[in-house]
């Protein structure tokens, strides 16, 4: 199913308003809406597409599919690790949009976006890779390491495409910095943790509850704390202060293990139903 609808400037994109209702019905139903990551292509494209289907059985409100790339700043060694198995396995971006093509075919409704640094999008085309992410069902995308000083008119393609931008924002931004992010940002807000990698642990920042503040101040799009998440008391305390959470270290751990597709689906459905504290 395609999220390439053209929107107009004043409209939010059709990815944008999916994500966000997404993460409002899990939160009204009493949970804490989950944003849970995964790896494309590691250990193989089959094998992360059947990660992928467990993380959204086990009650993920928001996919994050992450593409494989050989220097990811903001990922520590697990997901880094993630990446160097989907390289070695092949994997290529073309793959990906394929996998999502798929993906969405299964599941229809599934909020899904694609996270990736900007490096191989400028390598495969911006408009390119946009435009056939929007094709194969993503509903927003995610980049990390693209300030919005440099993101150019990115975002509005984005928006013109129907499909989410989604903002990273740390507690050490600047007011500045912050306004520059919201006023591209939708879909959520995704709110740096702690200031790392993926992976460490620690807690949550005591800087994160004045950060959601802030952003919710300036933006009606749902923030999603996510960075050293790992145990379900971790989601519990994030979804005490932010509309949503983020996971993704722990899960790529449960990939690690391996197996056939069956058992991965099957372990990653029962480390998302157990982070959620679902029987």
């Amino acid at each position: 199913m395609s999220l390439a609808v053209e929107t107009s400037r004043g409209e939010e994109p059709r990815g944008a308003r999916l994500i966000a209702e997404a993460i409002r019905r899990r939160r009204a139903e009493g949970a804490v809406p989950l944003v849970a990551y995964v790896m494309y292509g590691d250990p193989d494209p089959e094998r992360s597409l059947a990660a992928a289907a467990g993380a959204l059985e086990g009650g993920a409100a928001v996919l994050e599919l992450g593409l494989p790339f050989s220097d990811p700043l903001a990922d520590g060694p697990v997901i880094q690790a993630a990446g160097q198995r989907a390289l070695g396995a092949g994997t290529r971006p073309s793959q990906v949009f394929e996998g999502l093509r798929r993906l969405r075919e299964a599941r229809p409704e599934a909020a899904v976006c694609l996270m990736s640094y900007f490096n191989p999008v400028l390598a495969y085309g911006c408009e390119r890779w946009l435009g056939q992410a929007a094709e194969a069902g993503a509903a927003g995308v995610i980049l990390p390491d693209l300030p919005p000083e440099e993101a150019g008119d990115l975002p509005l393609r984005a928006r013109e495409l129907g499909l989410a931008w989604i903002p990273f924002v740390a507690p050490t931004a600047t007011e500045a910095r912050l306004r520059a992010a919201l006023a591209v940002g939708t879909g959520f807000v995704y709110g740096v943790a702690l200031t790392g990698v993926t992976g460490a642990s620690g807690g949550l920042d005591p800087r994160v509850p004045a950060l959601v503040g802030r952003v919710r101040a300036l933006t009606p799009w749902p923030v999603a704390v996510g960075f050293g998440l790992s145990t379900a008391a971790d989601v519990r305390a994030a979804g005490a202060v932010a509309d949503a959470a983020v996971v993704g270290s722990a899960l790529v751990r449960l990939v690690a293990r391996g197996g056939s597709a069956a058992e991965i689906r099957e372990r990653v459905r029962r480390g998302v139903a157990d982070l959620l504290g679902a029987p």
